[in-house]
């Protein structure tokens, strides 16, 4: 079994993310090292490679996959950590039977994208003016192929291919895409029930590092197995709960299957494993705390500003769009939201639920304030890659009319954002931290596997 405290021990102490050009060469240095096998099954929509890493021999065959969304960085350094160890022949990992599989960076383009606020002290203000993301059916890990009822979905972008690749090459037993949060409380999705055993180490790993817990029920998956456990969330699974109420799931699912469904087509055992986690932290609003405002006004003043904010850039969508630039990264995930916005604001109205609600005329919780304000800062999270991809289109003067009143208003919207208490109040977790949570509950469920192999 892998003392995991002992290879956490031996972790490189890491103060700041890596960019990606770094991953990219300490990889290809460890060609020079004959234990490693290094190839590059595709390349990302830019023409970068995607690596796919192979060390070591045995019956358990592990797959890490790092970067599975651009904006998740933590498992850039869990990956340069891991291949470190194991370049060093780390005595805690060499000779346990596994034979391991890594793909240092799934997603290297968004990863790229994303580097003005990775490489620097975290702020909400610049990681809003640095996100990339993907939408569902353009992202690596929501685009496999899949037909299923009604759905029938076989357009997966370069890095899904290149990914399927890597899967059917190595037929892991676990699947381990290194996922992380930028708020909230840390859990897991397994791809079965591991026992109380091993959910008590993910417990006081979590405990030791100063990581909060979810502790609340999480609507997409199907099982809760312990407190922060629950199971894994696949696309057929969503299908089936949406069959209970509609005809046709496929009106509000339109992207593919995940990685282990696909997997599971060349290993049908194979386990699947996340590990969500916050990189930033905050101390919760007291459970009832009121905030002397009322909750029905509150809801259709956010309703009144959510609607004046799509209006506003779907506006200058259709005075522009004959000029963006289709060929920008930033072009598929914008350009594929505008339908939904331009439906959604044909049928825009005030909920009559809403004004006749009597439950909502009461005093606000803190924690509704602190929700909504989240809610509104993703909200302008996505809507500023509509500014990144103006930046990136010929500066006509339409677009550079856009591109000025579309940023003007989002900073607008942040300002207010950062008058709240509670927006204000969060510290970063130290990225060392980060990396022994994400190493950590891998190995945990590494041993699990290991003991189960060993009977």
């Amino acid at each position: 079994m892998i003392d995991v405290n002992k290879v956490l021990g031996r972790l490189p102490h890491y103060k700041a993310f890596q960019p990606v050009s770094r991953l990219n060469k300490f990889v290809e240095g460890l060609r020079r090292d004959r234990r490693f096998t290094i190839a590059a099954p595709g390349h990302s929509e830019l023409g970068e490679p995607i690596y796919h890493v192979r060390f070591g021999t045995g019956k358990l065959k592990v797959l890490i996959v790092g970067y599975p969304h651009p904006n998740e960085p933590v498992g850039g350094l869990t990956v340069l950590a891991l291949l470190t160890l194991l370049k060093e022949g780390c005595p805690e990992l060499a000779g346990q039977g596994i034979e391991w599989h890594i793909v240092p960076c799934a997603t290297p383009d968004g990863a790229a994208l994303a580097e003005g606020w990775t490489l620097k002290p975290f702020s909400f203000e610049r990681f809003m003016e640095y996100y990339f993301r993907k939408d569902p059916c353009h992202d690596l890990e929501s685009s496999f192929p899949v037909k299923y009822g009604k759905m029938d979905f076989k357009k997966p972008v370069s890095e899904t291919r290149a990914l399927m690749k890597v899967l059917r090459a190595a037929r892991p037993a676990l699947y381990y895409s290194l996922h992380n949060a930028t708020h909230g409380g840390a859990f897991f999705l397994v791809g079965r029930d591991l026992g109380a055993k091993y959910y008590s180490r993910f417990y006081r790993l979590m405990r030791g590092l100063g990581m909060p817990l979810h502790t609340e029920k999480l609507d997409l998956a199907l099982k809760t197995y312990g407190k922060s456990v629950y199971s894994e969330i696949l696309i057929k699974d969503e299908y089936d709960s949406l069959r209970k109420s509609m005809s046709d799931p496929t009106r509000y699912i339109k992207s593919g299957a995940t990685p282990v469904e696909y997997l599971r087509k060349y290993n049908k055992d194979a386990f699947s494993f996340i590990c969500e986690f916050p990189h930033v932290t905050h101390r919760p609003p007291s459970r009832g705390e009121g905030s002397g405002q009322n909750r029905r006004r509150q809801v259709l003043r956010g309703a009144a500003d959510e609607f004046y904010l799509l209006s506003v850039i779907f506006s200058e969508w259709r005075r522009v769009k004959g000029d963006i630039n289709k060929k920008s990264p930033f072009y598929t995930q914008v350009a594929a939201r505008m339908p939904g916005r331009e439906e959604y604001l044909r049928e825009a109205r005030f909920s009559g639920d809403t004004l006749k609600d009597d439950s909502l005329d009461r005093a606000a919780l803190k924690s509704e304030e602190f929700d909504d304000c989240l809610g509104l800062y993703y909200n302008l999270c996505w809507n500023w890659q509509f500014v990144r991809l103006l930046e990136d289109s010929r500066q006509t003067p339409g677009v550079k009319a856009a591109r000025a009143r579309i940023e003007k208003l989002l900073r607008e919207f942040y300002a207010g954002l950062e008058t709240k208490r509670e927006f204000s109040s969060f510290r970063s977790i130290p990225i060392a931290s980060l990396v022994k949570a994400q190493l950590g509950s891998g190995l945990i469920v590494i041993n699990s596997m290991l003991e189960r192999s060993r009977g």
